[in-house]
């Protein structure tokens, strides 16, 4: 390969990693910025494309300078897509607020220098600043219209447009309070209940109003409590710990320095980081001070010196009400200083504040704070060292056991546990907290409108889809299912849950996790796995005498992720009939080896013909089974499962 080659295949390896980098920018959009890119898509693409030489000069004019921020991202971002470059010069000229970048002399000059630095020159500009000269010369002025109620609802994900008012416009509320309220893992109508609930908190302000730190904190009734919770893993653990630390604190039994002062729960939304706080609260009588970024940024005029008062009222509340909890919710707000050339300045403030009212054991003894994040790998790092927030809980979706808990908790005594049981089956690592709890209260209405006490009819028709296949196809997928499931116990391993309940476009599923501990990476090993994949394929060849599309599909199916592994096998994994890495695929040895793997699977099928038959009848009779019962079944057939 000549050397222009090479730099020309360089060349377009960086262009094609510049444009996933874009596309992932796109994708990671705020809600706030998703909602002003649709709007401005159409207009700033058609405004760069039609310019041939490539040099673009574009106004942009909203409803106020707080969503001009906002502007400022999405159309970066779409003059980038549509240029192919990386190189956009969004300037803002806009009074009042941060989205100020520099100063620019309004004259030709000026402006083309802008342009020769790069292609595109965008201007930021108020209602009630359109500089006479950027009307006359810019390419095209796009307006940051108020969307029509029917883009304000698809925003939320409501169907019903006549659950808003006048009052649900996007100009009401700020970009971050907006994107508050429309944090994944939230259906559309606690979205509608938070912004609601913002539109009032605005309506009840004062000119002294009082931050979120001032208002009265919560009793230590209305808290939960950390022994009335399940599935928290080691942070129940580190909670019960803290619980019993500040009672002997209280008592005088424990110096401050020995007890953990601050931590940090991660993990997806819905999955109860803010319940966890609240309990350790309710169960140790501590203060409780909630809040969050968003909270202080909505204080006064979300100016910088409003955001770091705040800050500081929030931990003098805490102080004078000893011993207290901080809790900060959706701490990844607070982006990490030196990650941004925009705002960093701002972020660089608040991050200081922050550090500052939290720093050392001195300054704040009484006083734990404790956070809660989606993402923890957007944090500062000073903020998660040593004294700080230096414990990190990662807090998952709860497993079968877990879930079953917490569906009690909330359901009573009046739901049989053989129900619970089957719904926490069914749902187990899929589910969170927030979902449960949103099912237990339509059970108890379910129960309530029948006028009757709740019971497991309610949990099971609130939670679980009625059953609407044919029996021929119910029957398919039972014994496809099953055989995934004997197969697998055969190679020792015996699955957590196996479900015929149709959800989306699966009709089954059987879930199930190797102990990675005993997984030497074998070529042995992958064929297992191979053949595990393929297990319900051959179970219907055996059982039923032919076989269905079930097997193949999408890129998640079992004959896609059988082929895959295979394939790496032969490429990158050293497991084929060469040990050179990347090298390509050759797709007849990997059907030769997928045909053998298949026809050895088929005949396990057949000598263990009478284990799946029963196992596919039994799932039939209940639907789901979980965990203890597909341990029974491994023992009763002498399969030696882990």
């Amino acid at each position: 390969m000549s050397l222009d080659m090479l730099a020309e295949a360089e060349d377009a390896s960086h262009r094609s990693r510049e444009r996933r980098h874009l596309d992932d920018q796109i994708a990671d959009l705020l809600p706030s910025q998703r909602l002003i890119y649709d709007i401005l898509l159409d207009r700033v693409r058609a405004a760069a494309e039609n310019r041939g030489d490539r040099h673009v000069l574009l106004g942009i004019r909203g409803f106020d300078a707080m969503w001009l921020e906002t502007a400022y991202e999405a159309a970066k971002l779409i003059l980038m897509s549509t240029l192919g470059s990386t190189h956009v010069d969004c300037t803002a000229v806009a009074r009042n607020t941060s989205s100020v970048q520099r100063a620019l002399p309004l004259t030709v000059d000026a402006i083309a220098r802008h342009l020769e630095d790069g292609p595109v020159l965008v201007m930021m500009l108020p209602d009630d600043e359109t500089p006479t000269l950027i009307e006359a010369i810019a390419d095209d002025i796009v307006e940051i219209a108020e969307p029509p109620p029917a883009a304000f609802a698809a925003a939320i994900g409501l169907e019903d447009l006549g659950r808003l008012s006048p009052h649900h416009r996007l100009s009401a509320f700020r970009p971050v309070r907006f994107d508050m309220a429309m944090s994944r893992g939230r259906n559309a109508e606690e979205r509608l209940a938070i912004l609601d609930a913002i539109l009032a908190d605005d309506a009840d302000d004062e000119p002294d109003e009082k931050t979120p730190a001032q208002r009265p904190a919560p009793s230590a009734d209305a808290l939960p409590r950390v022994e009335d919770l399940h599935g928290y893993g080691a942070a129940g653990d580190f909670a019960r710990r803290l619980v019993e630390d500040l009672a002997a604190y209280r008592r005088g039994d424990l110096e401050w320095r020995d007890i953990d002062s601050g931590a940090l729960f991660v993990g997806p939304p819905g999955t109860g980081k803010t319940m966890l706080a609240a309990a350790i609260a309710g169960s140790s009588g501590a203060h409780f001070v909630p809040t969050s970024y968003a909270e202080w940024q909505s204080s006064r005029g979300g100016y910088l010196g409003d955001v770091t008062k705040a800050i500081r009222r929030t931990f003098e509340d805490a102080a004078a009400n000893l011993p207290a909890i901080v809790f900060i919710d959706e701490i990844d707000a607070i982006r990490a200083r030196g990650t941004s050339d925009r705002n960093d300045s701002w972020f660089v403030a608040i991050n200081g504040c922050l550090l500052e009212c939290m720093d050392g054991v001195a300054r704040r003894e009484g006083i734990v704070v404790l956070a809660a994040c989606n993402h923890d790998r957007m944090l500062d790092p000073a903020l998660v060292r040593a004294g700080r927030l230096d414990r990190r809980f990662f807090i998952g979706l709860p497993d079968e056991e877990a879930l079953a808990g917490i569906f009690r908790h909330h359901l009573g005594a009046g739901v049989a546990d053989d129900a619970i049981g089957q719904v926490a089956t069914l749902f187990a690592g899929t589910m969170s907290g927030a979902d449960v709890v949103r099912i237990a209260r339509d059970a108890r209405r379910r129960a309530r409108l029948a006028g009757r006490q709740i019971s497991a009819d309610d949990l099971i028709a609130v939670a679980v889809p009625p059953e609407t296949r044919s029996p021929a196809v119910l029957s398919r997928v039972a014994i496809h299912e099953a055989g995934h499931a004997v197969v697998r116990m055969i190679f020792g391993t015996i699955p957590t849950a196996l479900s015929i309940i149709e959800t989306g476009d699966v009709g089954g599923a059987v879930r199930s996790s190797r102990d990675a501990s005993t997984f030497e990476g074998l070529r042995g090993e992958l064929e297992e796995e191979v053949a595990c994949a393929l297990a319900g394929r051959a179970a219907e060849d055996v059982l039923l005498g032919s076989v269905s599309a079930g097997a193949g599909g999408n890129g998640d199916s079992d004959l896609a992720r059988a082929t895959g592994l295979l394939a790496a096998s032969e490429s990158i994994l050293g497991l084929g009939r060469t040990i050179a890495h990347g090298m390509e695929v050759d797709g007849v040895v990997v059907h030769e080896r997928l045909a053998r793997i298949y026809a050895e699977t088929v005949m396990l099928v057949a000598r263990h013909r009478g284990a799946v038959e029963d196992l596919a009848g039994r799932a039939i009779r209940h639907r789901v089974l979980g965990r203890a019962t597909l341990v029974a079944f491994a023992e009763e057939y002498g399969f030696s499962g882990r």
